[in-house]
């Protein structure tokens, strides 16, 4: 949503406004929960390792293609 209001216009990724101005059009409900879904997922995982693996699986990025094998290790 943040990306809608106040998208990105310089070609080193910066913006017309600071992020924070948008919150509480967007919600602190959603900052909040962002926040807890990234703590839940620090939680249960014991290596930065498997946090990169499950905080992309949670938070897709646009042209990601995702990991193919999850179970196949490294």
């Amino acid at each position: 949503m943040i990306d809608e209001k106040n998208p990105v216009v310089c070609t080193s990724g910066g913006r017309k406004y600071k992020i924070f101005q948008f919150l509480e059009e967007i919600g602190m409900s959603s900052l909040n929960s962002q926040i807890w879904q990234v703590i839940g997922i620090g939680n249960a995982t014991r290596s930065k390792q498997s946090f990169d693996k499950a905080f992309a699986k949670a938070f897709p990025q646009s042209g990601d293609q995702g990991i193919l094998f999850p179970d196949l290790d490294d």
